[in-house]
Protein backbone atom coordinates (compact mmCIF):
# COMPACT_ATOMS: atom_id res chain seq x y z
CA UNK A 1 0.00 0.00 0.00
CA UNK A 2 1.31 3.45 -1.02
CA UNK A 3 0.20 6.48 0.91
CA UNK A 4 0.51 10.49 -0.08
CA UNK A 5 3.95 12.11 0.55
CA UNK A 6 2.16 15.43 1.68
CA UNK A 7 -0.95 14.37 4.25
CA UNK A 8 -0.32 10.26 4.66
CA UNK A 9 -3.70 9.27 3.38
CA UNK A 10 -3.58 5.87 1.57
CA UNK A 11 -3.44 5.99 -2.39
CA UNK A 12 -6.62 3.89 -3.81
CA UNK A 13 -5.96 3.84 -7.38
CA UNK A 14 -8.78 5.51 -9.39
CA UNK A 15 -10.38 6.91 -6.17
CA UNK A 16 -8.12 9.68 -4.73
CA UNK A 17 -4.84 8.36 -6.68
CA UNK A 18 -4.63 8.57 -10.68
CA UNK A 19 -3.42 5.92 -12.83
CA UNK A 20 -1.05 8.38 -14.39
CA UNK A 21 0.25 8.84 -10.92
CA UNK A 22 1.49 5.73 -10.47
CA UNK A 23 3.12 5.25 -13.96
CA UNK A 24 4.86 9.10 -13.42
CA UNK A 25 5.50 7.70 -9.61
CA UNK A 26 4.04 10.43 -8.28
CA UNK A 27 3.06 9.37 -4.82
CA UNK A 28 0.22 12.36 -4.26
CA UNK A 29 -3.16 12.40 -3.54
CA UNK A 30 -5.62 14.48 -5.94
CA UNK A 31 -6.55 16.80 -3.64
CA UNK A 32 -2.71 17.60 -2.26
CA UNK A 33 -1.97 17.83 -6.01
CA UNK A 34 -5.08 20.55 -6.48
CA UNK A 35 -3.45 22.73 -3.52
CA UNK A 36 0.29 22.30 -4.98
CA UNK A 37 -1.08 23.46 -8.37
CA UNK A 38 -3.35 26.45 -7.01
CA UNK A 39 -0.43 27.53 -4.66
CA UNK A 40 1.78 27.46 -7.86
CA UNK A 41 -0.45 29.51 -9.99
CA UNK A 42 -1.03 32.49 -7.60
CA UNK A 43 2.98 32.14 -6.80
CA UNK A 44 3.77 32.67 -10.57
CA UNK A 45 0.31 34.74 -11.29
CA UNK A 46 2.66 37.60 -12.69
CA UNK A 47 5.34 35.87 -14.45
CA UNK A 48 2.85 33.90 -16.47
CA UNK A 49 1.12 36.82 -16.97
CA UNK A 50 3.57 38.84 -17.96
CA UNK A 51 5.08 36.61 -20.14
CA UNK A 52 1.75 36.02 -22.06
CA UNK A 53 1.56 39.89 -22.41
CA UNK A 54 4.93 40.14 -23.83
CA UNK A 55 4.36 37.26 -26.29
CA UNK A 56 1.31 38.61 -27.48
CA UNK A 57 2.98 42.03 -28.29
CA UNK A 58 5.79 40.24 -30.05
CA UNK A 59 3.37 38.49 -32.14
CA UNK A 60 0.61 40.52 -32.19
CA UNK A 61 0.79 40.72 -36.39
CA UNK A 62 0.74 36.67 -36.79
CA UNK A 63 -2.06 36.75 -34.19
CA UNK A 64 -3.95 38.91 -36.54
CA UNK A 65 -2.71 37.83 -40.05
CA UNK A 66 -3.89 34.40 -39.07
CA UNK A 67 -7.41 35.50 -38.08
CA UNK A 68 -7.76 37.42 -40.78
CA UNK A 69 -6.82 34.99 -43.21
CA UNK A 70 -9.91 32.72 -42.85
CA UNK A 71 -12.38 36.04 -42.86
CA UNK A 72 -12.93 36.37 -46.95
CA UNK A 73 -15.32 38.85 -46.54
CA UNK A 74 -18.67 36.56 -47.48
CA UNK A 75 -21.27 35.55 -45.65
CA UNK A 76 -21.51 31.63 -45.73
CA UNK A 77 -24.50 29.47 -44.81
CA UNK A 78 -23.64 26.28 -43.63
CA UNK A 79 -25.27 22.84 -42.79
CA UNK A 80 -23.43 20.10 -40.74
CA UNK A 81 -24.35 16.48 -41.23
CA UNK A 82 -27.00 16.20 -38.30
CA UNK A 83 -29.25 18.71 -40.09
CA UNK A 84 -28.00 21.92 -38.13
CA UNK A 85 -28.33 25.12 -40.35
CA UNK A 86 -26.30 28.36 -39.44
CA UNK A 87 -24.52 32.01 -41.26
CA UNK A 88 -21.13 32.84 -40.81
CA UNK A 89 -18.10 34.82 -41.57
CA UNK A 90 -15.13 32.33 -40.60
CA UNK A 91 -16.23 29.17 -41.65
CA UNK A 92 -12.50 27.53 -40.28
CA UNK A 93 -13.70 29.01 -36.63
CA UNK A 94 -17.10 27.49 -37.30
CA UNK A 95 -16.18 24.25 -38.26
CA UNK A 96 -13.61 23.91 -34.67
CA UNK A 97 -16.47 25.12 -32.21
CA UNK A 98 -19.06 22.48 -33.89
CA UNK A 99 -16.19 19.85 -34.37
CA UNK A 100 -17.15 19.06 -37.85
CA UNK A 101 -17.28 19.27 -41.13
CA UNK A 102 -19.45 21.78 -42.76
CA UNK A 103 -21.17 21.72 -46.00
CA UNK A 104 -21.40 25.19 -47.26
CA UNK A 105 -24.78 25.94 -48.90
CA UNK A 106 -24.17 29.80 -50.48
CA UNK A 107 -21.91 32.20 -50.12
CA UNK A 108 -22.98 36.24 -50.15
CA UNK A 109 -21.74 39.16 -49.60
CA UNK A 110 -25.10 40.34 -47.97
CA UNK A 111 -25.53 39.29 -44.67
CA UNK A 112 -29.55 39.88 -44.90
CA UNK A 113 -29.41 37.55 -47.74
CA UNK A 114 -27.59 35.09 -45.51
CA UNK A 115 -29.92 35.95 -42.78
CA UNK A 116 -33.04 35.31 -45.33
CA UNK A 117 -31.53 32.11 -46.51
CA UNK A 118 -30.80 30.58 -42.95
CA UNK A 119 -34.28 31.91 -41.57
CA UNK A 120 -35.99 29.94 -44.83
CA UNK A 121 -34.27 26.98 -43.81
CA UNK A 122 -34.95 27.35 -39.99
CA UNK A 123 -38.90 27.73 -41.41
CA UNK A 124 -38.53 24.56 -43.95
CA UNK A 125 -37.52 22.16 -40.78
CA UNK A 126 -33.97 22.64 -40.24
CA UNK A 127 -32.55 22.93 -36.82
CA UNK A 128 -30.63 26.33 -35.96
CA UNK A 129 -30.97 28.67 -33.45
CA UNK A 130 -33.70 30.92 -34.76
CA UNK A 131 -33.79 33.47 -32.11
CA UNK A 132 -31.92 36.12 -33.80
CA UNK A 133 -30.84 36.26 -37.48
CA UNK A 134 -27.46 37.03 -38.06
CA UNK A 135 -28.49 40.26 -39.99
CA UNK A 136 -30.60 41.37 -36.36
CA UNK A 137 -26.99 40.64 -34.64
CA UNK A 138 -25.06 42.73 -36.74
CA UNK A 139 -28.00 45.72 -36.30
CA UNK A 140 -28.63 45.87 -40.05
Amino acid sequence: MRNCCTCKVELVKGDNWALSGEKAGVYKCKSCIKITSKLHRQNNLATNKEYWVNHYKENKSRYIANLERFMDGLYHVYMRKDGYVGATTNLNMRAIKHKTILCVLHSTESASKASELEEFLHDSGYKGKGKKTYAQQLGI
